[in-house]
């Protein structure tokens, strides 16, 4: 499995669309994807900068151009990509469900 980590700037007062953009427009696309796993969006209002990371099964070169054009299309949220790293999924914890 891999991780793809994308740090990006958000535009001023954009955080909210952006957040409600991506829950709208990118993920229904992600959950066609059938390398897709899961992901996470991280969020740092204060300094207007996001984190998206996404875990796809395999085929790290199709995810890695899925993910610029997912990001393409947020372009009125997101005036700039900071860094973007492909990973191995070394190692996935989850915590034990409650009894």
């Amino acid at each position: 499995m891999y991780a793809h980590v994308v740090e990006v700037n958000v535009a001023n007062g954009k955080m909210d669309e952006g957040i409600q953009a991506f829950r709208d427009q990118v993920l229904p696309s992600l959950h066609n994807h059938s390398l897709y796993r899961g992901s996470h969006l991280l969020v740092d209002r204060e300094e207007s900068k996001a984190v998206w990371i996404g875990r796809f099964l395999g085929g790290c070169l199709e995810a890695t151009q899925y993910r610029e054009d997912r990001i393409a299309s947020l372009a009125q949220y997101v005036p700039g990509v900071v860094a973007h790293r492909t990973y191995e999924v070394a190692l996935e914890d989850e915590a034990p469900a409650a009894d």
